[in-house]
């Protein structure tokens, strides 16, 4: 019960709140799996409740195997005992004998990179060495399920690295692994399934469009993040200055308003000129969770000079590219536009959300296996010498 009431769903004060609801998913052996969800929705609470930390109000968690999870920075910890005491006392805790413990010990601490800090008191740790030393212990020590609450981006680059690699070849003996972060690239590289909790319930699950979807609600949301509309005007001050105004942009394919991976996209805007200048255009593309996926531009394409030199006139300007540079997903295309090869007079304007269909052709699968890289069409040749 709370000490205070608050408001709920319908507008009355209550004392009552159910951090998790009508919970209910299984797990299997080998699986990685997401949990997302904005602040608040009840992530940590469920993690903390397989961890055995928190016993349900109502209803039950079962895991079989051994758990490691880090969940608090210095949980398990005391801090005033030293690294080393506390590698033993965590290990304990965790179910493991001194013996075993005494077995991994060196690993333990050479994994941590903080060896020549080992017999200090960990009250006196920074955060990341704290977490170093736990994901250490965790890592070296062998479990059958990983619980793991933002500690993705523990320590430098290097111990990242090792943190990655670990986790790579865990998931290779068949380790289950329940990430909670709300770092989503580090998710769709780790998961194969994810779980999106909202207000304390399981509101969608699945693969990786489940994080497309909560990116995309997300975006909907944020005025200063998603683009203006798909058939920008020049009413927008950001689309007219001395030299020119941004009448149109939009993504045609000609195929009934779907966009098939495995068919050129075309690019376009519509542009009047008010000024005399030469105009550069560039597109670039990203997708939701405002990674870069490709940039192109007349700058570095055979575009004739005279075609780019403007006068007071309407140009259409498209640019078109191969099948499957743009794999299936949901995108933003932003645009630049340059004036005499180095002036910007639009820049990085999100102008259009656009989403991209999966091939129906035979050969998908061997497209699937790279849902982050783009198919290049090339130009191939073959020479035999006798």
């Amino acid at each position: 019960m709370l000490n205070q009431p608050i408001v709920d769903n319908d507008g009355n004060n209550t004392k009552e709140f159910w951090a998790l609801e009508d919970i209910t998913f299984e797990i299997k052996k080998g699986e990685s799996v997401g949990i997302i969800g904005t602040n608040g929705s009840g992530k940590s609470t469920l993690l903390k409740i397989l961890a055995g930390v928190t016993k349900p109000t109502c209803g039950n968690a079962t895991i079989k195997g051994r758990v490691a999870s880090i969940l608090d920075i210095g949980a398990g910890f005391h801090p005033e005992l030293s690294g080393k005491e506390n590698i033993f006392l965590n290990g304990q805790l965790l179910g493991f004998t001194k013996k075993e413990i005494a077995v991994k010990f060196d690993k333990i601490v050479d994994f941590s990179e903080i060896g020549k800090f080992i017999n200090q008191p960990v009250k006196n740790y920074s955060s990341g060495m704290y977490l170093r030393l736990a994901f250490s212990i965790m890592a070296n020590l062998d479990f059958d399920v990983y619980l793991l609450d933002e500690v993705m981006n523990v320590g430098d680059t290097n111990f990242q690295l090792k943190v990655k690699q670990f986790i790579k070849n865990k998931k290779n003996k068949t380790a289950t692994f329940i990430f909670v972060s709300h770092d989503l690239n580090t998710l769709i590289s780790n998961c194969e399934k994810f779980y999106l909790l909202d207000n304390g319930k399981i509101i969608n699950n699945g693969k990786a469009d489940v994080i497309e979807n909560y990116l995309y609600n997300s975006l909907l949301k944020s005025n200063s993040s998603f683009p203006i509309n798909k058939h920008v005007t020049n009413k927008n001050p950001l689309l007219k200055n001395d030299y020119l105004i941004l009448k149109e942009i939009k993504v045609d394919t000609n195929q009934n308003d779907s966009i098939i991976e495995d068919k050129p996209i075309e690019f376009s805007c519509l542009i009047e000129t008010i000024k005399p200048f030469k105009i550069d255009i560039a597109f670039g593309i990203e997708n939701l969770l405002g990674n870069d996926i490709c940039y192109i531009s007349t700058l570095i394409s055979n575009v004739e000079s005279e075609d780019k030199t403007c006068q007071n006139e309407h140009i259409l300007i498209s640019a078109i590219l191969p099948p499957y540079t743009i794999k299936k997903g949901a995108y933003i295309l932003k645009l630049n536009i340059i004036m005499n090869e180095k002036n910007p007079l639009i820049s990085q304007f999100k102008a259009l959300q656009f989403n991209v269909k999966k091939s129906n052709k035979l050969n998908s699968e061997m497209i699937d296996q790279r849902p982050n890289t783009a198919i290049i069409h090339s130009e191939w040749t073959f020479k035999r010498h006798l």
